[in-house]
């Protein structure tokens, strides 16, 4: 007995089943009374966000959350029945008030819901005939190849497996006897698009009382509606975004044409595969919550996605640019999901990945709150037998990632570690990226994934017969279908710049960059002629501190506009905005994202040039400033701020003299060789390191990467340091033939501790506070430029 709860009843069936409806809805729908009611339309269509949340009824306690009736039967008034319900396998108020609501969040007229995803396909299978056609992709999940293997086997139905993501290919084997077209987007797992407008049109020209059912549990009602595209039916399984806590099994199938409503209803009743009260109620609350969880899934899994095709893997997601039916996607759908897969090129790497990852839970099904790592043909697709998975172009060392709503950084620490563990990356100078083997250097988005043996993706897949409409702000423009691309097109594609905002993003680098050095500079400055001082004229470092710090507070005007302070400003600002200018070129060239940093050889090389050639000409100055120099220089060495004495004086080496002393070659060699140490700590030992750093010290992602930026440059000063204390004695103590080596080598285990101590103090406030602070301020404006545009 029908509980119509999503739509309106038959008037003939109500009258033969005595089922009365006394309500009428805005439509002119019957409907059950309560609690069923929710958000019943007013003629106002809210946003998606609100149409999810807000439901409505008229519970008799006014209760804001619906009841739970958890019930088998309902006590009638007469001998003759005529309640509204009667039996919960034909209805149930609770299910009756989700089947409502996603009716409405599904722009249909009708919802039914049931105990599985699968449990909905086998009641849309139940309106086949024997001798019934089905067209139908070659990728597939694999529980919906297992049931259309089942009747075509047992049940008298021929099923056609074509590439749906051709258009073409589908108008191939459609025929007046074609029954349902059945269709999913994008494709699980090779995550293919296939074009629901077009199919649809030509399997309703060639039998107008053909079916075209999509599977729409990848994308959800959030981001697709299939039945606004042209789709008759739309189906989903609610275990998966809908509910995003895999705590229940549910199936979602919805219409717009009532009297298939009916037939569809009908299997449901008869076989009572309806979802439970108690599953229903879970399901509504789930529900509410969609639009928070999956846009976090959709930010997480575009990170993960840029960052592993960054590193050279076969990455498969809708949302990536390099993706070949990008514009198709974004002309149906509203988003890119959070479902991506990507190769390894070996199934036993790809296998030990999935193995070593923590925080991926390795699990069949995706759409949950938290991570989910598989290889498909080992699990979720292992019912398709390894021959059709051949033929069909299905990787056997695919692995398929389903993120969830951690924080990012986490998951792609996570990530990371598994991939090196599992031996799929090459670490170099230029952080890691896949093995050679799997090295993949994205494409142009109307060209291929291509294997050596197979083709991943269509060539034509973005050249549909009909014109592609992509959705805007401002009126829809139909996309012109475009030929197979020419090699000049395809030369022209493959080298696009992503200059948008050039110059911006130029000006974020410089504001970053001069932010960074204000805040460290003063510090380095003082210390820098601490440990000068105390190396030419024995002078305790701790005095030399107080002093300039007191000098610093008591005349900042003459401090910052001295010498010493704009020669260290000038060093670090041009050294961090010579690393952020490499980072927004090369995002610009790769066209990559504006915030990412590309630790690399070229990244290195330049800043450390850019350091040395400053650094050498400063330590020059600070050596004639700060050293052991003449009485002359000396006396005139009190530039303001950081020239005021620090007290006490010290025995030089240097005879008197009038002039200032010449810096040997040796000493500039050995302080460039310090400087390319401390630097490569600084820039590129920090990401290969923090992966490595063990949960028990640091548990986040974020804290590692932190603490190698510190730590990196900090530790690296008990092997720089001996080469700078040496550079400045040479310095100091001339001629070379005048002091013997063994001596020097005294003084320098005489200042060794105290000097890289405080070389670390200088080194950490330069790159690892100044470093945190320039990425982060970067990373920070970059992405407000790129939410803008």
């Amino acid at each position: 007995m029908s509980a119509s709860g999503s739509g309106a009843a038959v008037p003939a069936a109500t009258d033969a089943m005595k089922k009365a409806f006394p309500h009428v809805d805005l439509d002119g729908h019957n409907l059950p009374p309560s609690p069923a009611p929710s958000s019943p339309r007013t003629g106002k269509r809210y946003a998606i966000a609100t149409e999810l949340v807000y439901t409505d009824s008229n519970d008799q306690y006014n209760a804001s959350s619906v009841p739970i009736y958890q019930s088998a039967t309902f006590k009638q008034t007469s001998g003759g029945g005529g309640g509204e319900y009667d039996y919960t396998r034909s209805g149930n108020p609770t299910r009756t008030h989700l089947e409502r609501h996603l009716a409405k969040i599904m722009s249909a007229q009708r919802a039914l819901v049931v105990s599985s995803g699968m449990a909905a396909l086998d009641v849309i299978s139940r309106l086949l005939r024997p001798g019934d056609e089905v067209v139908t992709g070659d990728d597939l999940y694999g529980g919906t190849h297992r049931l259309l293997k089942y009747l075509s086997t047992n049940g008298g139905i021929i099923v056609h497996h074509v590439d749906t993501t051709q258009p073409e290919k589908v108008r191939e084997v459609l025929t007046p006897k074609t029954a349902m077209v059945l269709l999913e987007t994008p494709t699980n797992p090779l995550i293919k698009i296939v074009d629901i407008p077009q199919i649809a049109t030509a399997a309703h020209e060639i039998n107008p009382s053909c079916l075209v059912a999509v599977d729409n549990t990848m994308m959800s009602p959030l981001l697709l509606n299939p039945l606004e595209l042209g789709a008759d039916i739309v189906y989903e399984s609610g275990t998966k975004y809908l509910s995003g806590h895999h705590d229940l099994m549910a199936g979602v199938i919805a219409v717009n044409d009532l009297a298939l409503g009916e037939r569809l209803y009908f299997p449901i009743n008869a076989s009572g595969c309806g979802l439970s009260p108690f599953d229903s109620w879970l399901l509504m609350r789930g529900v509410k919550t969609l639009k928070v969880r999956m846009d976090q899934q959709q930010s997480n899994a575009q990170r993960i996605a840029e960052f592993l095709e960054s590193h050279g893997f076969k990455v498969r997601y809708p949302g990536l640019r390099s993706h070949p039916q990008y514009e198709l996607h974004h002309s149906m759908a509203r988003g890119a999901g959070a479902v991506l897969s990507f190769e390894t090129g070996d199934v036993g790497v790809s296998e030990r990945i999935v193995e070593s990852a923590k925080l991926w839970a390795i699990s069949v099904s995706f759409g949950c709150v938290n991570s989910l790592i598989s290889m498909p043909c080992r699990m979720s697709h292992a019912s398709i037998d390894a021959k059709t998975r051949q033929e069909r172009a299905m990787p056997e060392d695919l692995i398929r990632l389903c993120v969830g709503i951690e924080d990012v950084d986490d998951l792609i620490d996570d990530l990371r570690r598994a991939l090196v563990q599992a031996g799929a990356v090459n670490i170099t100078l230029d952080g890691f990226e896949a093995n050679a083997s799997n090295l993949f250097v994205p494409t142009p988005r109307c060209l291929l994934y291509n294997r050596p043996s197979q083709q991943i993706m269509p060539r034509n897949a973005l050249t549909p017969d009909g014109p592609v409409t992509i959705p805007g702000p401002a009126a829809e423009r139909p996309l012109k279908p475009s030929a197979a691309p020419t090699a000049s097109a395809t030369a022209t594609a493959s080298s696009k710049w992503n200059t948008d905002k050039l110059g911006m993003r130029l000006g974020v680098d410089i504001a970053s960059a001069m932010t960074a050095g204000a805040l460290t500079c003063p510090v380095i400055t003082v210390i820098d002629r601490a440990i000068i001082e105390k190396a030419a004229k024995g002078l305790p470092i701790r005095n030399t501190l107080t002093s300039c710090f007191r000098s610093m507070l008591t005349r900042p005007a003459a401090f910052f506009t001295s010498v010493p302070f704009l020669l260290i400003y000038t060093l670090y600002t041009s050294t961090y905005l010579t690393a952020n200018a490499i980072d927004t070129l090369t995002s610009t060239l790769r066209d990559r994202p504006f915030e990412t940093v590309f630790p690399g050889t070229v990244k290195f090389l330049t800043t450390t040039a850019v350091n040395m050639g400053i650094c050498v000409y400063k330590d020059a100055r600070f050596a004639r400033i700060f050293g052991a120099a003449s009485p002359q220089s000396t006396s005139s060495s009190t530039s303001a701020g950081v020239g005021v004495a620090s007290g006490g004086g010290g025995v030089t080496c240097h005879p008197s003299s009038t002039s200032a002393l010449k810096v040997p070659k040796i000493s500039y060699a050995l302080f460039c060789l310090r400087d390319s140490i401390t630097i490569f700590a600084s820039f590129n030992v920090p990401a290969l390191l923090a992966p490595s750093i063990p949960d028990g010290i640091v548990a986040t992602a974020g804290g590692k990467a932190a603490l190698a930026q510190f730590a990196c440059p900090a530790l690296m000063q008990f092997v720089s340091t001996p080469m700078h204390l040496l550079g400045l004695d040479l310095y100091n103590r001339q001629p070379v033939g005048g002091l013997g080596w063994r001596e020097r080598v005294g003084r320098i285990r005489r200042d060794y501790v105290a000097s890289c101590f405080a070389r670390m103090g200088k080194i950490v406030p330069a790159y690892g506070v100044g470093g945190v602070v320039n990425v982060r301020m970067r990373e920070g404006l970059m992405r407000r430029l790129s939410s803008a545009s």
